[in-house]
């Protein structure tokens, strides 16, 4: 989650090579990716998203997408929806309020 958030590609990259789980919950749900969306590391999310991690994970019941959206990352929101996730589910619309 660290390095995710702290865009630490290199470590990242390390932990995905042994194994890393990208889904295991820490700091009460939050997953690599969702944790990379709120702090636009837009590397470590694409190392991410490469493994396939779950673009629709959420964090008390804000998406990946949401939490890009509410912090404003333009490029962050592109990656997530290029990816898979859905503009159409609400996020967006929530975010702007």
């Amino acid at each position: 989650h660290e390095a995710a958030a702290g865009n630490h590609v290199a470590i990242v990259r390390l932990l995905l090579g042994y194994g890393a789980s990208l889904e295991r919950h820490a700091q009460g749900t939050v997953t690599p990716l969702w944790i990379a969306s709120q702090e636009n590391a837009l590397e470590s999310a694409q190392l991410l998203l490469n493994a396939k991690a779950d673009v629709l994970a959420r964090h008390e019941n804000a998406s990946c997408l949401y939490i890009a959206s509410q912090m404003g990352h333009v490029d962050m929101i592109a990656k997530l929806i290029e990816h898979g996730a859905n503009p159409s589910d609400g996020s967006l619309h929530a975010a702007l309020h």
